[in-house]
């Protein structure tokens, strides 16, 4: 054995000792299997108290349940209109043309290349039109 590889063996057992000793600890003290079904016992049910109004009301509610924006029903103001904008023209014959250089490069050979040349044109001709 290589002392490259016994290196690495002394370290593999060194990273998983800490893990599986981790494992063992509360294995130990958390399962015991019982000798027979008489020694389980239940524990003792606690009586029923009414809940303490004075304190902050903790935990999961309903109203920490929702995900996103919420909508209060007092905001006075209108939503904002909805703005749609679009590339445009010109840098949309960019876009196009840059995508066909990189289709012509991925199918290559003669039909790549016609397809590169006509994505060349296309850009330039939008790059062309964009600076006017």
């Amino acid at each position: 054995m290589s002392m490259y590889r016994q290196i690495l063996a002394v370290c593999a057992a060194l990273a998983s000792a800490s893990p599986l000793a981790a494992q063992q600890a509360g294995a130990t003290s958390l399962v015991k299997a019982p000798t027979s079904v008489a020694v389980m016992q239940t524990p003792a049910l606690a009586p029923a108290v009414a809940p303490d109004v004075t304190r902050p009301v903790q935990g999961p509610t309903a109203s920490s349940s929702v995900a996103g924006v919420r909508v209060h029903a007092d905001a006075a103001t209108p939503a904002p209109a909805v703005v749609v904008q679009s590339v445009g023209r010109n840098p949309a014959l960019m876009i196009v043309g840059g995508t066909a250089l990189v289709v012509g490069a991925v199918i290559g050979g003669q039909p790549g290349t016609i397809v590169m040349v006509g994505g060349g044109v296309v850009g330039l001709l939008g790059l062309w039109r964009y600076l006017q």
